[in-house]
């Protein structure tokens, strides 16, 4: 277990007096209080957890960064840039003000599409002009991508380290590799169960997440658009279309 980690997947946050979440993928701002004294304790033995957040939605500015704050923790914030100053989603003076906390920003792409739908020349303007946008707008290096939906392959994955990426996220449920240059992702939901981040530093995979380890292999079987062809049938995204 000592090469392995943890990086676990939030959206949104919702704030303290929300009495549910608005989606799937809303969690409360209890919940990521109370997952952040398991994930930044020091265990013996235990795995060490990182944080991520996808979107940039207006809840992880509001709620998530007074948490991360207050507690000295450091993740990544990958950032939509065509989602910028869209209602639920964050402006430019709040990335900002994101990465001045000392929190990182990465690129979840211009608009959100799969990359392994586009061809190479607009895959690759999703990855570059992203990357210039975001390090124009943080004044810093972007080196993190996380791939919009979980969709890649090793030709997007190329396609990621020659636009100047050295660490490229997916959305596949395991444990990633300490010093690993593309890391897997547990996804944290509302109805995500107090003690799984505990249960994954113990090294087991809970239950909770046994569900996505399944959708992953069907979605390997399948091919991602022919499973995004039925996912988004049977529950249709919620987030703009900005293409």
């Amino acid at each position: 277990m000592r090469d392995r980690l943890i990086v676990l997947m939030y959206h949104d946050i919702s704030g303290p007096d929300a009495d549910h979440a608005d989606h799937e993928y809303t969690v409360s701002r209890g919940a990521l209080d109370a997952a952040l004294d398991v994930a930044t304790v020091e265990i013996d033995g235990g795995i060490p957890c990182r944080l991520t957040f996808d979107d940039g939605h207006l809840g992880t500015y509001l709620h998530a960064l007074p948490l991360l704050t207050a507690r000295g923790v450091e993740t990544t914030l990958f950032v939509t840039v065509r989602f910028l100053g869209l209602p639920g989603f964050m402006d430019a003076a709040m990335v900002r003000e994101w990465h001045a906390a000392g929190q990182r920003v990465g690129s979840h792409a211009l608009t959100h599409r799969p990359l392994t739908a586009l061809d190479e020349r607009e895959a690759e303007a999703e990855l570059r002009e992203s990357k210039r946008r975001l390090e124009d707008l943080i004044g810093a290096p972007v080196t993190e991508f996380a791939f919009p939906g979980g969709n890649e392959s090793r030709r997007v994955r190329e396609l990621g380290f020659a636009a100047g990426y050295t660490r490229l996220y997916t959305s596949a449920p395991s444990f990633a590799r300490l010093g690993g240059r593309v890391l897997p992702r547990f996804a944290m939901r509302s109805g995500t169960p107090a003690n799984a981040v505990s249960v994954l530093r113990s090294g087991r995979v809970p239950m909770a997440f046994v569900g996505d380890v399944c959708r992953w292999a069907l979605r390997r079987s399948l091919g991602d658009r022919a499973y995004e062809a039925i996912r988004y049938s049977v529950r249709p995204s919620t987030l703009p279309d900005v293409t």
